[in-house]
């Protein structure tokens, strides 16, 4: 299958999700007037053109946590007559009253570049989801790297940072955080900092405690109630997976996975490939048609074109870690 062909199926794929197909939205501009209008009939509201620009300087963010509160919270806004607006972005209490469309080959113009983008899931006009498109003859790093070469390339908009993605795989261009959220309160009782993305998943235990690995290779414990931190270990390899407890003999132990490299699939049937890029609102899920999907938690938009090469980082074999508590 070509991309084009892969494209396609996804494409019915969605609308079979009762995905909105947009094959009108083909630039920046009709990007923009798709969003005003999702928002003001989100929030019940009229914009003056001024005020819309000015809501669009306001949620761009290039960090990733104040995005992300963006655009699951409530948010207030000041009219040009001083009036608060007090606005959301996303119906979280009722999904399915959010509108859900797929856009394919946006075409983004700017004074330094030229850009195409395979495939946009909107939530409310709000590009959430970019996936890249690849055939199985094309190493899935490839597009990784185009994430990478329209997060670095000026001139973008988008809700969650640039309108392109964040650069998941450069170092220190995205941070990471791990944050104990109060259901009840909406807001976060405390939270910890983490220089990169894509650390592993938490493990809680009944003795108030958090456990969570660290892409620099760190595992830590934290005390639940508070989050101060208790303990930390150097694993040597990077934790790709929450850890588990059991007892055994008496005592308690926590197993972790570690290791970090590129799996690259053995040859199969003609099909394609996807590097997909996500965060946002709670969209129905979606699966890649005819072909392997790479996903990347973020914000939006990717697409065809080349790019530096990128260095993840060297690799290291996986591993399983296991530690015993000692009550300390």
């Amino acid at each position: 299958m070509t991309e084009q062909e892969i494209e396609q199926s996804l494409i019915e794929n969605l609308g079979d999700l009762k995905y909105t197909c947009r094959p009108d939205i083909r630039d920046r501009a009709a990007l923009e007037k798709n969003f005003r209008e999702k928002f003001q009939a989100l929030n019940r509201v009229e914009l003056t053109d001024g005020e819309f620009q000015r809501l669009l300087d306001e949620i761009i963010t290039a960090d990733v946590f104040t995005a992300a509160r963006t655009l699951r919270g409530m948010n207030s806004f000041t009219r040009d007559d001083g009036t608060p607006l007090n606005y959301t972005l996303a119906n979280i209490k009722d999904w399915c009253k959010n509108s859900f469309e797929v856009v394919s080959q946006l075409r983004i113009n700017t004074d330094y570049s030229h850009h195409r983008y395979d495939v946009l899931l909107l939530i409310n006009g709000v590009p959430a989801v970019q996936i890249e498109l690849k055939t199985l003859g094309i190493n899935p790093r490839r597009a990784m790297e185009q994430i990478v070469e329209y997060k670095n390339d000026p001139g973008k908009w988008n809700t969650g940072t640039d309108f392109n993605v964040y650069g998941l795989m450069t170092r220190g261009a995205v941070s990471g955080r791990l944050i104990a959220w109060d259901p009840v309160k909406q807001e976060a009782r405390w939270s910890h900092f983490y220089a990169n993305p894509w650390n592993g998943g938490t493990l809680t235990t009944g003795g108030n405690l958090v456990f969570q690995g660290a892409t620099d290779g760190r595992y830590i414990a934290y005390r639940a109630s508070d989050g101060k931190e208790l303990w930390e270990e150097q694993m040597g390899s990077a934790a790709i997976a929450g850890g588990v407890t059991y007892m055994l003999d008496g005592k308690q132990y926590v197993t972790v996975i570690g290791g970090r490299g590129v799996v690259v699939p053995p040859p199969a049937p003609p099909g394609g490939a996807a590097a997909a890029t996500g965060g946002g609102v709670g969209a129905p899920a979606t699966a890649a048609a005819a072909g392997q999907a790479t996903a990347a938690g973020g914000g939006a938009a990717t697409g065809r074109g080349g790019g530096p090469a990128v260095d993840p980082g060297p690799p290291s074999p996986p591993k399983i870690l296991t530690y015993a508590l000692d009550a300390r």
